[in-house]
């Protein structure tokens, strides 16, 4: 059993939070999914699979051979969104829209389309099935089991007036209604009957046989052996099957496997030589799932419409029904498309930058794949307790009481949850189409902290989470409250004040459908809500992760016993796991890069304060700015700074005794992040390291370990050279934003890295996305610099847009 422990209730932030329910894709790991921003919502959505078999496809890691790429082409955050999935297993492309209705909220509907990928080639018929759930998140952090006082809060779901059921299905529309105090009381869900897919009776019949006979002179006639005409299919295909979860409610998330048990498989011929899977028939009054399958023939459509009921009568829910299933949702997406295409291009001014359609394209698939990656999750976060001898945490586990958390996500394959560092970054592309969605995402985080200022680094929340963690880094589902993570957060917090925003218009246009509680919001008022845990935060960090001499930095969580396949320690903490430090972990090393970014949040939070109108603050942070600036050098740039070789001025770790210095994003990060005059001989010995094939540059951008070091490629090939994209965002930042356009010897320097790191980043991305669909996680530093590690990584990697749009937000000091 777990032991509770408490967390922080924020009620200033809970405050700014607006408590009306909104819809959306909020599920980021399934294809095709809707949900709620409450705690027990329903959920709905599609799987499919090929009517014969049963491979079923429903969340983003299933048959990851077969399905070549998927990817949202428009989705704005809010009210919709295009997707298409390319399923080369089933010769299938999937085509997916979402739309929240333009005047009445709680109402939105889903349509699946689908067509042959290749129209040269067969296709086999679709099982397309619709799933709705109503059951818990979480279980009660006491008992493990399912809370019965928590029962209401997703309720229960049914069929709604179904008649006699038989073996042949049902012909007319489906409807299933169920009641959730999550999301407001009674809803209904309604599945129209499919608008193209007709089956094909050819489709089913066997080939017909011909029978060749020798006629009187010898010929040859060709004899039919049975009617020109094949027989039509049986009536079970041309109707809708129903079947009700069977599920435990703690287990009905697990659509794919449930549904594998539902279906039956039922002959097509008398012989039994040809079968389908298909739903029994068979439902239940009250259940935490429900099933709905048609079997389809592509091309077809089909559209599936949720309202909830609130003060609605029939007739009005009827009405709003109608107005988002078939032409009328048609013309509904159709609008949305150009609303996203003129805001897109008001935002970004991509066209007007000159570049070509293809460029734009990839460009509004990163943004809108960063929107379509946000999830909500509800949870409880597994924590370490007590503290060995080095200060980490090892002997109880823990469950905090649920909590919830909005959030973009990294990837919706690889790691379809709330990661610390990587929101940093994800709020910069949020913020620069939607302040006020990005703020709402901010604000859950910040929410999050815990008392003294700790914020878990990966926030695995509630019973799917923690069921589909990968088994092969399951210990790292544990969190450990001795454990950092570099403070990005801070940097999006940051930007949306520095920049003036007015959360009420922003960057927005009119049509962009934030709901009156967010226009109204004062901007002084969230300053000064999230100015708190802000500082939580930066105290939290700076009394942890400490070093031995005042006013240095040392990363906790290192030790002999996690390590790389090639036996030197990681570093989780840092977020560069892999990245080769002192081979001997101790309590007296000091890293640069920890330094670095302590250094520019003292910096940030001294903004920050101004723009709440706190100057004794703002004046304090300066101050320990300005301190942390000066230990920096004096801690890590001090030994060999009198030479003439450029390397003797990169500032490195050091492990107590002597440098430790490998070349990489750690040693460079004082120039990312602006702490270094332009006049310094450092930022020549960076920009030398930048230029340099034999170092750090490739034809992707900047790797993250230098060539010439021992442990390129090493560990796990992963921070040991790879190319990683918010780090070279961050160098073109730095660039563009000061070393370029400040005074100093290496200003024309700067600006000539800037042009040609900029060009080689954007093109890489650009051939590897047309090469396989995706965004990449990292990118090989050697060979053609090809997409690496986790496919379909929209989340950082999508800092694309704002290196095409010369956005870089003011995120260095």
């Amino acid at each position: 059993m777990f032991i509770v422990v408490g967390v922080a209730v924020l009620l200033q932030l809970s405050s700014l939070i607006t408590a009306e329910v909104e819809w959306g894709t909020f599920r980021p790991h399934s294809l095709i999914a809707v949900r709620a921003t409450a705690p027990h919502s329903p959920f709905f959505g599609f799987a499919y699979h090929a009517a014969d078999s049963l491979n079923i496809r429903h969340v983003t890691n299933d048959n990851q051979n077969a399905i070549a790429s998927f990817s949202w082409s428009r989705h704005d955050g809010r009210t919709f969104g295009d997707q298409e999935i390319r399923d080369v297993g089933l010769n299938l492309l999937v085509k997916t829209s979402f739309l929240n209705h333009p005047t009445h909220k709680n109402a939105c509907a889903l349509r699946v389309a689908a067509e042959a990928l290749d129209q040269s080639k067969p296709i086999k018929p679709i099982s397309l099935v619709f799933y709705a759930v109503a059951a818990p998140e979480e279980l009660d952090p006491r008992t493990n089991k399912v809370s019965k006082t928590d029962e209401g809060e997703w309720g229960s779901l049914g069929f709604e007036g179904l008649p006699y059921l038989s073996d042949e299905g049902l012909r007319d529309d489906v409807r299933i209604v169920g009641h959730a105090n999550s999301i407001g009381g009674r809803y209904s869900i309604l599945l129209k009957q499919p608008s193209l897919g007709s089956l094909s009776v050819t489709s089913f019949s066997e080939p017909t046989k011909t029978i060749h006979a020798g006629g009187a002179s010898g010929s040859r006639s060709l004899i039919r052996s049975r009617a020109d005409k094949p027989p039509d299919p049986p009536n079970f295909l041309s109707n809708f099957h129903v079947s009700s979860s069977v599920a435990q409610p703690q287990t009905a998330w697990a659509i794919e496997k449930i549904l594998s048990k539902a279906l039956v498989s039922r002959s097509l011929t008398t012989d039994g030589t040809k079968s389908l899977y298909v739903l029994d028939d068979s439902v239940k009054e009250s259940s935490p799932g429900a099933f709905v399958q048609r079997i389809l023939q592509p091309p077809f459509e089909i559209d599936a419409s949720f309202v909830l009921h609130e003060n609605r009568d029939e007739k009005t829910i009827n009405a709003i029904e109608d107005d988002i299933t078939g032409d009328n949702l048609t013309s509904h997406l159709e609008n949305r498309r150009n609303v996203f295409d003129n805001k897109f291009e008001h935002v970004y001014q991509l066209n007007k930058k000159g570049l070509n359609e293809q460029e734009q394209v990839f460009a509004k698939a990163a943004l809108s794949n960063v929107l379509g990656g946000i999830g909500f999750f509800y949870g409880s976060s597994l924590v370490k307790t007590g503290l060995d001898t080095n200060g980490l945490s090892h002997k109880n586990v823990v469950m905090l009481p649920p909590i919830s958390l909005f959030t973009a996500t990294p990837s919706r394959v690889v790691f379809p949850r709330g990661f610390l560092w990587d929101e940093g970054f994800h709020q910069l592309i949020v913020q620069s189409w939607d302040p006020a969605l990005s703020q709402k995402c901010l604000l859950s985080w910040m929410k999050v902290g815990q008392d003294n200022g700790w914020i878990p680094r990966e926030q695995v929340l509630g019973i799917e989470a923690r069921e589909r963690f990968p088994e092969h880094v399951r210990h790292l589902m544990v969190q450990d409250p001795a454990v950092a993570n570099p403070p990005t957060i801070l940097m999006p917090l940051y930007t949306l004040l520095s920049n003036g925003i007015n959360l009420s218009t922003g960057d927005r246009v009119e049509d962009d459908n934030a709901d009156d509680g967010e226009r109204n919001l004062d901007l002084q008022k969230f300053t000064r809500s999230i100015l708190s845990p802000s500082i939580r935060y930066y105290s939290w960090l700076k009394s942890t992760q400490s070093g031995h001499i005042p006013d240095s930095f040392r990363w906790r969580g290192r030790s002999d016993d996690i390590s790389s396949p090639d036996g030197y320690p990681l570093t989780l903490a840092s977020g560069l796991d892999d990245y080769p430090r002192a081979l001997a972990p101790n309590s007296e090393e000091t890293h640069v890069d920890l330094h670095s970014w302590m250094a520019w949040a003292s910096w940030a939070l001294s903004r920050m304060s101004l723009s709440a109108g706190d100057n004794t603050s703002a004046t304090e942070f300066l101050t320990e700015h300005r301190k942390l600036k000066s230990k920096l050098i004096e801690i890590h740039g001090k030994a060999g700074e009198t030479g003439d070789d450029h390397l003797d001025y990169l500032m490195c770790d050091h492990d107590g005794m002597d440098k430790v210095c490998h070349i990489g994003y750690p040693t460079i990060l004082p120039l990312l992040l602006g702490l270094l005059d332009p006049g310094d001989k450092r930022v020549g010995a960076i920009l030398h390291a930048l230029q340099d094939p034999s170092l750090l540059r490739t034809r992707a951008g900047i790797r993250s370990l230098s060539k010439s070091d021992e442990w390129h490629r090493k560990g796990n090939d992963y921070w040991t050279g790879s190319v990683w994209m918010p780090f070279n965002y961050l160098a073109l930042a730095a660039l563009r934003k000061k070393y370029s356009i400040q005074d100093g010897p290496y200003r024309f320097q700067a600006e000539k890295l800037y042009n040609e790191l900029r060009k080689a980043v954007l093109e890489n991305a650009f051939n590897v996305y047309m090469q396989t669909g995706h965004l990449w996680e990292n990118y090989s530093p050697d060979d053609d610099g090809h997409g690496k590690s986790g496919r379909q990584f929209t989340g950082w990697s999508a800092l694309v847009l704002l290196i095409y749009a010369d956005k870089f937000n003011l995120v260095i000091s």
